[in-house]
């Protein structure tokens, strides 16, 4: 990678930002071209491997090359911020992002292709124990994709702008907090201040 300073090699890290996006693109080769299709994804560890799950229609484009060639590219992205600057030339954009190589293939059994729904739906709905009939799953085709090789980039200034966004949104309160100790504060010591002349004065028979 050119910007060895913003690569990921982390796999918690990795595994976080795959986890973290809401869409997988994958780039199907289609004769001379390049066919890019995005899709949504359930991401699992198998056997100390990647997967991904897609669902798809029975017929179509995407499964016509999946069956010419199995081979795809595949792209995730997340955390986008924009930074401005006082010039064109000054404004930048971070970014998580995940690229990558993978083979795909369609599942036909019954159980697996449940297993992938079960991952879909815990992607984007929580795990649960969610349950599915085989009419279900044979009304649609489940697309497994086994990872061959990715690199992951990540530029973190989202994180700066983050916690500056929650500075700027908490400052104004902070600062009426501190106002209002500091009154209350004068006040308890202008209190403790007039009791403490009255008890000297009283020591003192000097009350009136």
């Amino acid at each position: 990678m050119r910007r060895a300073d913003r690569e990921v090699k982390d796999e918690k890290r990795i595994d976080e930002i795959i986890r973290a996006c809401d869409c997988c693109r994958l780039g199907f080769i289609d004769g001379d071209s390049v066919y890019i299709v995005p899709l949504n994804f359930g991401f699992a560890k198998e056997d100390g491997k990647r997967v991904f799950y897609f669902h798809s229609a029975r017929e179509g484009k995407k499964i016509e090359l999946i069956k010419a060639n199995p081979v795809v590219g595949f792209e995730l992205d997340t955390n986008h911020s924009l930074h401005a600057g006082e010039k064109a030339c000054d404004y930048s954009f971070s970014f998580s992002s995940v690229i990558g190589k993978g083979r795909v293939s369609l599942v036909n059994d019954v159980d697996e292709k449940k297993k992938g729904f079960q991952h879909i739906m815990n992607h984007y709905a929580g795990n649960r124990d969610w349950q599915f009939t085989d009419a279900d799953v044979g009304r649609v085709a489940i697309i497994r994709m086994e990872v061959i090789e990715l690199s992951c980039k990540e530029r973190k200034w989202w994180l700066a702008r983050w916690i500056v966004d929650r500075l700027l949104y908490w400052f104004p309160l902070t600062m009426l907090f501190v106002r209002l100790c500091t009154v209350v504060a004068y006040i308890v010591l202008n209190s403790w201040m007039i009791f403490m002349k009255y008890r000297y004065c009283c020591h003192n028979k000097k009350c009136y």
